[in-house]
This record gives C-alpha cells, structure tokens and sequence, in this order.
C-alpha cells in the first residue's frame, strides 16, 4: 500500500498535468483528456499517468502521441509546482478501465439473464404454469 506522502504526491501531479493540459497545452490533438489516476513510483522518480479519451481509438493513439510529444513542456511545468527534490519522468499511457468496466457489466448483465432463464423467481408465474394449475389433470 502506497504511503500517505506518495499519494500526496500523485495527486498533485495529477492535478497540476491537468491544468496543464486544459490551459497551457495548445496542441490540438490533445483535446477532450481525463487524468484517471497517477501511479508514482516509491522513489519518487518516475510517474505512470493514465489517461481516458473520448473518441475512437484512432482518436485515443492521436491524443496519446500528442501528449508524449509535449513531455517535456509539461514536466516543466510540473517542476514549476512541486517541492520535491526530483521531479519525476512521466509517461502517459491509455486507461482502459473504463472499457473493461463496461465489458465486465455486460458480462454481468448476460449471467443475470442466463441464471434468470435456467432459474425462474418463485412467484413469477408464466402462462404454461397458469394454464396447467386451472385444468385439473386427466384420470
């Protein structure tokens, strides 16, 4: 478990690249970039940053090569607003999270269904179980 100082310290990165990012960054092929976390190494020397792009994946590997190219300006600016000893190197890569929460809820959503087909809830009455209880059975 990260320390309270290492998350201290990534949230301030993922503060300070955002506002980077969303005011000093004039590259247009990164617009529409969430910061979804930052992963700091324990010496404090390297930062992972995940991002989230809204698009298609061509719009996502655009924005991603955009960022990697301003690197440098925004390691810059990152030094300009901590007060470590050194600044880390950071790397952006791509958060796939979000597609992954939506794939494991459909998965989720399509076991429901399944167990629900296979299982009926008591109580709910189809009309082949209706039908068979009002005709009484054949002697």
């Amino acid at each position: 478990m990260p320390s309270r100082r290492i998350e201290r310290i990534a949230e301030a990165i993922r503060q300070s690249t955002s506002e980077t990012i969303l005011y000093k960054l004039k590259d247009p092929r990164c617009g529409f970039v969430t910061i979804s976390r930052v992963e700091v190494t324990k010496d404090l020397r390297h930062a992972r940053i995940y991002i989230s792009v809204l698009g298609e994946e061509a719009a996502q590997r655009t924005t991603l090569r955009g960022l990697q190219s301003a690197r440098g300006f925004i390691q810059t600016e990152l030094a300009k607003r901590l007060t470590t000893r050194f600044t880390p190197q950071i790397t952006f890569e791509l958060d796939d999270s979000p597609a992954r929460s939506v794939e494991i809820s459909q998965l989720i959503d399509k076991a429901i269904a399944e167990d629900e087909s296979r299982h009926p809830k008591p109580g709910d009455d189809t009309e082949s179980d209706t039908q068979s209880e009002r005709t009484p059975p054949e002697e």
